[in-house]
């Protein structure tokens, strides 16, 4: 079995590139066309979800920053000079849905084309849904993190994410929870200590244990 690695991104967001910034998203999406606008978040999303290993988010995320106004690109333009953003996560998909259900609570039925404006509205929002989706776990994973801080406060976001995301087929999440919870941790250690963290707080007696009860 080939060797696998967990990887870790920073989810770039809006109080790190927009400090002084004090936008509210309902006044920045009231004006936005609402079908031409989900359409073009549910595209870059789809682009997201089918993307290959290897590829980096910057092919989506960068034909929209350069088509937003001046104050919008400009101190994304000056964090990347200070930053590496290959190091960062620039479109998360819970953000986009987060945008989309945004959208649908100030819908407005235009199908108008989107411009300059709408897009850099529509790009502050967006950073907006990262601050609040890293609202929801308030410690992103890192190299030193206890498996304690791991199980009580990451975990339970990602499977959150995923019952949101897609519907759930049993066969799959079975074949994905055998490779997640038995075999990955044979080749990463780190790993291995959170899944035992967890089933040590659960009162499990092993992650073998935890797949077979599951399905």
């Amino acid at each position: 079995m080939k060797k696998m690695e967990l990887q870790k991104q920073v989810l770039l967001s809006y109080s790190v590139v927009y400090p002084d910034r004090h936008d509210k998203i309902e006044d920045l999406l009231s004006n936005v066309p609402s079908n031409t606008a989900i359409e073009f978040i549910s595209y870059n999303l789809s682009k997201k979800v089918n993307q290959f290993i290897g590829e980096h988010d910057f092919d989506i995320w960068a034909p929209w920053i350069m088509k937003t106004r001046n104050d919008v690109k400009n101190p994304v333009g000056q964090y990347a000079q200070q930053y590496n953003l290959g190091n960062y996560a620039l479109i998360d998909k819970y953000a986009m849905l987060l945008l989309i259900s945004r959208l649908l609570t100030c819908y407005n039925w235009r199908n108008d084309e989107l411009t300059e404006d709408d897009l850099s509205n529509l790009f502050l929002a967006y950073m907006l849904c990262c601050d609040e989706r890293l609202a929801m776990n308030q410690k992103r994973p890192n190299n030193n993190m206890k498996a304690e801080e791991f199980v009580e406060s990451y975990m339970p976001d990602c499977l959150k994410s995923d019952n949101i995301e897609a519907p759930r087929d049993y066969r799959l999440l079975m074949i994905k929870c055998y490779m997640l919870l038995i075999e990955f941790p044979k080749y990463n250690t780190k790993f291995a200590q959170y899944v035992d963290e967890f089933c040590k707080e659960k009162d499990i007696p092993s992650a073998k244990y935890f797949w077979m009860r599951s399905f």
